[in-house]
Order: C-alpha cells, then structure tokens, then sequence
C-alpha cells in the first residue's frame, strides 16, 4: 500500500516545469516497478487516468492535440510525451535566441490556444477541468505576484512579511510549501535558495539580527517576573557561520560527455576514488537530453545517510579539447550530486606553483555546481604518473588524463563568509496548568441516568448483587414483566 500511496500523492506538474515533470515520471516508474516485483498489475487505464489528473491545463491540452485519438493513451505514450517536454524545455533554456524570437515564443502558445484548442480542449477522455487564469494572492487582479506592482512597491521586509502572512513559498513565490517546490531557480543576488525580490543585503540582515537578538533578554525578564502564569517562552539568536583560514580542497576536473545527438558538452566533475561507483545529477543528464533507464538502488553515505537513486546511465567521457582517451562509464543517477565546491571560494592569487600547470579544473578555486563523481570504477584509469612538489600547507598536484587535480588541505583566506539568522520558540505550559489537565483526565464523568430501563438496572444492582462465602458475586438478572409484541405474526 505505501507505494500505491506514493503514487496518489505525487504532486501535480506545474506549467513549464521540467523538474516537476521527472519527478513525477520518477515517481510513478519507482513504485510501479516495486508493486509489480510484488506481484500487482495495474492496468493501464488506472494508470493513464492518474496521470492524466497530475497534468496542469496547458500540458495536458498539449498532449490531446498530439495524441489526436478517441482512444484512451497508454502509461508508456505518457511517459514519453513527458520525457520529451523534459528535453524540449531543458534545451530551450541552452539554445540562446534573440529578444524578437523570445518575444514570438511567449505569444505564439496563447495565440495558438485561442485559435486551435478552443473547441478541442476537452477530449472524449478529458477526466477535469482546470481554470487557466492567473490570480494574483494579494490583489487578486490577473497577474503573478512577482508582477503585482503593490508587492513590488513594498519594502523588502513588508513583502517578506506578506509571503509569511500567507504562507507562500519563498522560492517561487506560490501557495505551497518550500519543502514541495520543484523549482530549481535560485537566487541572482547570492544563490540562495529564495526568490530574488526576498534578497537581504547584509547589512540589512546584520541589523534584523541584531535587533532580534537585543530584544530576547527583554521578553525573558518579563517572563520571570510573572513565573507562575508563564504559558509560553520566546527566544531569538544570531548565528554566524565563521569561516575558518583553513580548508580541503577536493579534486574537481571539467571533462567532456556525449549528449543525446552526438555532441560533447563540458560537465564539472568530482574525483573521488572513496565512491564505489559513478553517480550524474538528473538536471545534467536532462540538459545533455540523454534518457535514463529505472534502477531501484538506495546508496548509503556517511553517517548511513541513504539517498535514493532514480536511474541508471551509459556515459562517454572524454578530456576537454582532446579526442581521446574515451572513457564508457555506468553512472547512477541522483537528484543532486553535492553541495557547490569548494564551499566557499579561495583567492590563490600567491599560489605560484600552479602557474605552468595544466589545469583539469581552471576554475577550481571558485565555488560552483558539481553533476558527475568519478568514484572507484573508473578512478585508477585516470590517474597518471607526476606529482608536483607543493610548499608546506597548499594541496597537493596530482596528474591526471583531464590535466592537473588539486587536492589537499589549503590555508587561504576565503574572500566570502556566510551569515544565518537563528530563531527559535519553545512552547511551554506551567505546572498548575499541567495538573489541572492531569485531573480533568483522570475524573470519571458524572453522567445521570434519564431512561427508566437505566434506573431501573442501577436499582437491580444496588439491591441484589451481594458476594456469598466462597467470594463469588450473586446477580439477578432482571426480565420484562411484559412480552415482546412481534408486528404481523401468527398469535
């Protein structure tokens, strides 16, 4: 049953979203794989109607106009219709175009929606209907939030405080939870995972902060005062994250992948030979329009921390700007690989012992994505003879067939350093309080008989039940002094 529930609530597609798109092709493959290894079919009429109900209007109307049949679609015809928005989407966000085809581009749908899908929209299999229009969550007029010009002319804490009011996702600005949100868009002021118009410069946080942190001893002095009436206690902090003058530096290379038609891309890779095996992001391998086949595998990390693994993957690799060697690699598939590495940039301007070398990584220095790990399937075929000597501290020059791998303890001063906002609210109720629910649970409820056949059983006990010598209790059991009447019956 758990995986039947998965699939019920795998949450719908939005508009334009390859992310939520996988997901839920991800979803339903994983756990149709697991019901049948248990011996469930489902049938693919159940299964077209589930998914058809995932589908958000424009998607849906999408796939009626290219099924173009009476007939009801099979789970496969879904599912590839699906891993080709995946694609076509991912590969409009890598093509540049200019202002006038984007411009085409956004009112060619609309144009074509009014004009084709008026009649056609529901099909003969069409199970719902979704309004298409854009509500706006504060003025309700026809537009986004983010387009809204009465959010947009509120201060920055006035719209924070707006999108917590209503309890919006501050990632993409929707009714939903940030925990749920399948978009993968961040921030363009600092790559945090929130929306660019909930950007806190620094200063303005390091002032909220302060102010927070001020004004907790206040709250915890008034509640002392009145200790036996204290229903709840409040506290706030301001953590930073201090970075510290030292680091490890792990070894990253920019290798070369073949994509879905034959071309080699440039992906940031990891070196790791502690891995037993090759993992890819699912965003790289959706950029490089390559398909990936289920795999149900749960990869277990330090700590035991378990991740999931959503597919499996034939991979060619190659040095950037070299044609060979090639490398055929299996790869898993995972959501994410890592955080970005390093963690935080280093400035290597004095690191003069890397100023003839090759680099694998050019821009090894500066944190960024990673969506492959080398692990120790393939770790030993790209290492090679040569290792710089390095001054005492700095990390080590390690050759590889992708150029020079730095790895090893480093002592630069990182150029940013991260600060964080820490709230916390603690609940508590006062002992009087705390006694008062003990009793109201523990009292029998004094509950007064009003029917005569109830007074007249509490009658028959009081009076009859008694407990003889030997200790066994004595009941009279009472009888109607009346027979029943049965309607309709022979006398």
């Amino acid at each position: 049953m758990a995986h039947w529930c998965k699939i019920e609530e795998a949450p719908a597609t939005m508009l334009r979203n390859s992310d939520s798109y996988s997901n839920l092709i991800d979803t339903f493959s994983e756990n149709l794989s697991a019901l049948e290894n248990l011996g469930y079919k489902i049938s693919d009429f159940v299964l077209a109607y589930k998914i058809l109900t995932k589908l958000d209007e424009e998607t849906h109307q999408r796939f009626e106009l290219l099924h173009g049949s009476s007939e009801m679609p099979t789970f496969i015809q879904l599912s590839d219709f699906l891993e080709s928005q995946c694609i076509s989407f991912d590969s409009s966000l890598l093509s540049p175009c200019s202002p006038k085809d984007s411009n085409r581009k956004n009112k060619s749908p609309s144009k074509h929606n009014a004009n084709k899908n008026g009649s056609k929209v529901n099909n003969r299999y069409s199970f719902f209907s979704k309004p298409n229009a854009t509500t706006c969550l504060l003025c309700s007029a026809d537009h986004h939030l983010k387009e809204c010009s009465l959010f947009l002319n509120k201060s920055l804490y006035e719209r924070y405080n707006a999108c917590k009011r209503m309890r919006l996702c501050f990632r993409c600005l929707e009714k939903h939870d940030s925990r749920s949100c399948s978009v993968t868009s961040r921030c363009c002021h600092c790559n945090s995972s929130h929306h660019s118009l909930l950007h806190f410069k620094k200063s303005e946080s390091a002032t909220h902060g302060a102010t927070s942190v001020a004004a907790a001893p206040t709250t915890a002095s008034s509640d002392a005062q009145v200790n036996t009436g204290t229903l709840s206690s409040h506290a706030a902090s301001l953590g930073s994250v201090a970075s510290k003058n030292s680091s490890v530096l792990l070894a990253t290379a920019v290798v070369e992948i073949m994509d879905g038609c034959g071309l080699y891309q440039p992906v940031r890779a990891l070196i790791d030979g502690g891995s037993m095996t090759s993992f890819v992001s699912q965003s790289c391998i959706r950029q490089l329009g390559i398909r990936h086949s289920s795999a149900t595998l749960s990869v277990q990390g330090i700590g035991a921390i378990k991740s999931t693994v959503v597919g499996r993957v034939d991979l060619q690799i190659k040095p950037v700007d070299r044609v060979d060697p090639i490398f055929n690699c299996e790869a898993f598939v995972l959501p994410k690989i890592c955080e970005d590495l390093p963690v935080v940039s280093l400035d290597v301007g004095h690191w003069s012992y890397i100023a003839n070398l090759k680099l694998a990584d050019p821009r090894f220095h500066l944190s960024g994505k990673v969506d492959l790990l080398l692990g120790a399937d393939i770790f030993s075929q790209l290492l090679l003879e040569g290792k710089v000597q390095t001054p005492r501290g700095m990390p080590d020059a390690l050759n590889t067939v992708f150029g020079y791998v730095l790895m090893g303890p480093c002592s630069s001063v990182p150029m940013t350093s991260a600060t964080s906002l820490f709230c916390h609210v603690d609940q508590m109720v006062s002992l009087e309080e705390s006694v008062k629910q003990f009793w109201s649970l523990e009292t029998v409820p004094e509950v007064e008989c009003s029917a005569p056949e109830d007074i007249l059983c509490e009658k028959n006990f009081v009076e009859n039940v008694c407990r003889d010598g030997s200790g066994r209790y004595t009941v009279a059991l009472p009888f109607r002094e009346l027979s029943p009447v049965f309607q309709e019956c022979l006398s």
